[in-house]
């Protein structure tokens, strides 16, 4: 009796360790470039559970940050198939790369399908960002089901490498070279850069400072001049 009880114990403790792991919520590591703007997808597996709701945090690498949309809002969307009728929340209280993540449905709506991106974040990585491997975290997460029973999910950690761009002169990012490129560059010393203005890649010359002179040996590379 004793070491059936036993087995029974550990069959059912073995059940509710595979459900606790089972659900996952991450990002995948990534690399980004100094002055580089990206999406960043996060993930939520849930193959054991239905949830109409959650919060978490979310710690970004010092130079790596969410970006403001034209309205003043941090850029953070839910995918709309999978939470149509849900609200995001996403506030940085200090200003110092935590944010505070809130998702939730007035009708108390369920997250729809069991896989995929739910939340898709646009970051940039500051021009004078240093080149390396950081970690990220999501932590305190916290889920609830459609009986609004708490499910508390392990923190999860990913990493991100800054590392600047490998094509000399591509300013704008696209893998190649062109008059489009001396055009980022212009528009970043009238300090009118765009999102996708990459300082590493063009600071031709390595001075740590982007001038006419860059968008000149872009011009060289454009012309076949620069051996």
């Amino acid at each position: 009796m004793k070491t059936m009880r036993f087995f029974l114990l550990t069959a059912l403790l073995a059940m509710m360790a595979g459900n606790a792991t089972a659900d996952e919520f991450k990002i995948s590591d990534f690399s980004i470039a100094p002055g580089e703007t990206k999406t960043v997808s996060i993930v939520l597996d849930n193959p054991t559970t239905d949830y109409i709701a959650f919060e978490c945090w979310l710690r970004l690498p010092d130079g790596v940050r969410i970006v403001y949309d034209e309205d003043g809002y941090l850029a953070a969307v839910l995918n709309s198939t999978r939470a149509p009728r849900h609200e995001l929340e996403v506030k940085e209280p200090e200003g110092d790369g935590v944010y505070h993540l809130l998702c939730y449905s007035s009708r108390n709506s369920v997250i729809k399908e069991k896989s995929g991106e739910l939340i898709s974040l646009t970051v940039k990585c500051d021009a004078d960002a240093t080149q390396g491997s950081y970690d990220g975290e999501l932590y305190n997460l916290v889920f609830s089901d459609p009986n609004k029973v708490q499910v508390n999910f392990p923190d999860v950690s990913f990493a991100i490498t800054i590392a600047g761009s490998t094509m000399p002169g591509d300013a704008n990012g696209d893998g190649v070279v062109s008059v489009a490129d001396v055009a980022e560059v212009v528009n970043y010393i009238l300090q009118q850069p765009s999102d996708s203005f990459v300082i590493g890649a063009a600071d031709m010359d390595g001075n740590g400072d982007v001038t006419i002179a860059d968008a000149l040996a872009i011009v060289d590379i454009i012309l076949g001049r620069n051996n």
